[in-house]
């Protein structure tokens, strides 16, 4: 209809359009007014002449989608050429996997520092999902429950959530001494690790531990011992050994509460953590293992040292400290949420492997810090 009212238009008022239309297409006017003259004649030719103006559309609309499709197609090569040049200048991290992962072993060596090398990777990720899951507290929701009677609540708390293959008694049940797990003790040293660094905050005269990495690893960990008493002191440590012994105990930085000193272990002094690390010149260096048996002050200096990145940390936990205090105990007095100590722990990526009750009221704890992609803190 709208085809036929144009043509009517254009035929019958051809005085308005001579001005406006070419020459050539007024003489096709005239010749085909006659044809013309009838309304059906127009409504057929109008129909040709839409279904020609039409093919021409749709001629013209294909082309361009073609048009617009090898632009498209163009474009896309283009960015796929740009970003393919653009990762041979960046390293591309997220997508390519890490070198760990294609190591069948890998991934446990690369979430513990090259400690533990020797795990399959389906068997990580098993110990892993266990570690995830498990948590210290016999009670998540009330971690504090029976934190009135000590006894008690070290025997239900402080429950292992992680799974050492490689873990070992130093020294062995056989030999004399007080006795420590480690993990995988046999890897504190070997040639690709840059240094073995080793601190003994409260020996009492007993060198077990230290003299058994010795024999485990010669001259390879650099050890030092802490106690405020210069009587233990051995000759000939330091070049037989490696290991360095120092008269001073450890006190915190933050907290005046003092450390249960036996009477054959006075005479010497106290040093902060900070302090101690800057008279050794071990600022920024990795301590492997600190050994930490210092009757009360595990419980005040903790936040010296539980950020320094310690790769493992066996401690001996005296009592059972309380939010409301526990002024009859012997050891830590003060008010103290269990909660937020361990937390600490957690935050700075420890997981526990292995407890041991020493009494009711001491606890032999055995820690080792993760990277964090264990815990996929990116």
């Amino acid at each position: 209809n709208i085809s036929t009212s144009v043509i009517t238009l254009f035929f019958r008022n051809g005085r308005a359009l001579n001005s406006l239309l070419p020459k050539q297409i007024m003489k096709i006017r005239r010749r085909t007014k006659s044809f013309l003259s009838h309304e059906t004649t127009r409504t057929l030719f109008a129909c040709v002449v839409l279904a020609a103006v039409s093919g021409v559309i749709c001629y013209n609309l294909c082309l361009s989608s073609q048009t617009l499709d090898t632009t498209l197609s163009i474009s896309k090569v283009e960015d796929t050429s740009f970003r393919e040049s653009l990762s041979t200048r960046i390293p591309q991290f997220a997508a390519q996997p890490p070198k760990s992962a294609a190591d069948p072993m890998g991934i446990a060596k690369a979430h513990t520092f090259g400690l533990l090398d020797t795990i399959p990777n389906d068997a990580w990720e098993q110990i892993k999902k266990r570690t995830l899951s498990t948590s210290w507290f016999a009670n998540p929701q009330n971690p504090l429950e029976h934190v009135n009677n000590p006894g008690l609540w070290n025997e239900q708390n402080m429950i292992p959530n992680f799974d050492c293959p490689s873990k070992e008694m130093v020294p062995p049940r056989n030999k004399k001494g007080e006795t420590k797990y480690v993990c995988n003790p046999q890897r504190l040293a070997y040639p690709e690790k840059k240094g073995c660094l080793i601190y003994s905050f409260g020996c009492a005269g007993d060198f077990s531990f230290e003299d058994e990495i010795f024999q485990m690893h010669n001259k390879e960990c650099e050890i030092h011992v802490f106690d405020p008493a210069k009587a233990w002191e051995r000759e000939n440590d330091v070049p037989n050994k490696n290991i360095h012994y120092h008269a001073w105990g450890l006190r915190s930085t933050y907290d005046d509460s003092k450390s249960v000193v036996w009477p054959k272990g006075r005479g010497g002094g106290f040093k902060t953590f900070p302090e101690t690390l800057q008279e050794l010149g071990h600022v920024g260096r990795t301590i492997d293992i600190l050994k930490i048996d210092c009757e009360g002050c595990e419980w005040s200096t903790v936040q010296d040292w539980i950020h320094l990145g310690i790769q493992q940390i066996l401690i001996e936990l005296h009592g059972v400290p309380s939010p409301k205090g526990t002024p009859n105990q012997r050891w830590y007095k003060k008010p103290l949420n269990l909660t937020e100590y361990y937390g600490l722990y957690k935050d700075n990526g420890y997981v526990l492997y292995n407890k041991e009750r020493n009494g009711e009221l001491s606890l032999e704890l055995c820690f080792l810090k993760l990277s964090s992609e264990f815990w996929n803190k990116q």
